[in-house]
């Protein structure tokens, strides 16, 4: 397996699992407020009163961003003959690192930001904390789930998960279906973490 990438997979799965986790207890407001949807009436109220968990999602935005992004180098060796492996995982970093700056540029700048600018910020925060990002995750992992450096289970299992993450691009028309994108969001990091564990143990084995 080259260099040993187990380690740095497992690091960063983890942090990627706590900073998403962290990341949509700060948007659904478990301390406090929930973020409202994009184009609300209160959304800049909301900003403006809860200033400290939009930074908090913006930050954990951002840690996810990288950790998505060093994972991905950990297993470049399972992605490496892929032809579209690499737009997709920057595709992914991109959409998070989008959201992060979008959530930090709300919770610091919202009270002198005009509402044009709140709402765009707003928009992107949005999605791409939220469902852009399940659905560029679970691409990720339909690409990595496609080698055959798993056990057969886990390939399985990936494509899954991983094409029903990409699935929750339908709460965009159906608001109803909203839920399912946070039990997708779980999937693919119950996934990951199993991934990572399976890549550390056979990169023991070498």
């Amino acid at each position: 397996m080259g260099a040993r990438t187990g380690g740095a997979a497992v690091a960063a799965t983890a942090v990627l699992v706590v900073a998403d986790l962290a990341g949509a207890l700060a948007r659904t407001g478990v301390a406090g407020r929930a973020m409202p949807l994009p184009g609300s009436a209160d959304a800049r109220e909301y900003f403006l009163d809860s200033p400290v968990a939009t930074l908090v999602a913006g930050a954990m935005a951002l840690v996810a961003a990288g950790a998505l992004a060093v994972l991905a180098t950990a297993y470049r060796e399972l992605t490496r003959h892929a032809r579209r492996a690499g737009p997709i995982v920057s595709g992914a970093v991109l959409v998070l690192g989008a959201a992060g700056l979008a959530h930090l540029a709300l919770g610091v700048l919202a009270p002198v930001l005009p509402a044009t600018a709140v709402h765009a910020l707003h928009l992107v925060a949005a999605l791409g904390g939220g469902v852009l990002h399940v659905v560029t995750l679970g691409l990720v992992v339909t690409v990595l789930a496609r080698s055959y450096g798993w056990t057969p289970g886990l390939r399985v299992t990936g494509a899954i998960v991983g094409w029903a993450a990409v699935g929750t691009l339908l709460t965009l028309v159906a608001a109803d279906l909203v839920p399912f994108a946070g039990v997708a969001l779980l999937g693919l990091l119950v996934w990951l973490a199993f991934a990572a564990h399976q890549w550390a143990y056979a990169d023991q084995r070498h």
